[in-house]
This record gives structure tokens, sequence and C-alpha cells, in this order.
């Protein structure tokens, strides 16, 4: 039987693992602001290897956490 601590342990790794997988289910990147002042998508700005990174650094924040 796990104690109240590894219980709480799993429950906030649990929480993490859901909100990284929200993120990477909706998608949803910063805007990025152009040398001329004007927003645009992250996709648009970095390529879709950037945005590839940046949901990949998503997931191995919510990795590291628990090493």
């Amino acid at each position: 039987m796990l104690t109240l601590e590894e219980q709480n342990e799993l429950l906030i790794e649990n929480r993490r693992m859901r909100k990284a997988l929200e993120f990477v289910r909706d998608w949803n990147l910063p805007l990025i602001e152009r040398p001329d002042g004007k927003m645009c998508s992250y996709e648009s700005q970095l390529g879709s290897w950037g945005a590839r990174d940046y949901v990949r650094t998503v997931a191995e924040n919510a990795l590291k956490s628990f090493k």
C-alpha cells in the first residue's frame, strides 16, 4: 500500500502529465513578435521544426520533474 506522500507524488505527476498532453493536443503555441512589431504564429516564424522542438521541450520538462 502506498503512503500518503507517495499518493500525493503520483497525483502531482498525473496532473503534470495531463497538462503536458493537453498542451500537445491543443497545439496552442505562443505568438511571436516579428522584427516589424507584428505578431505571427510560432510556426510561421520558426517553421514546423521549431514548433516540433517547442512541443518536445514541453514534454521533456514534464518528464524531467520526475527523475
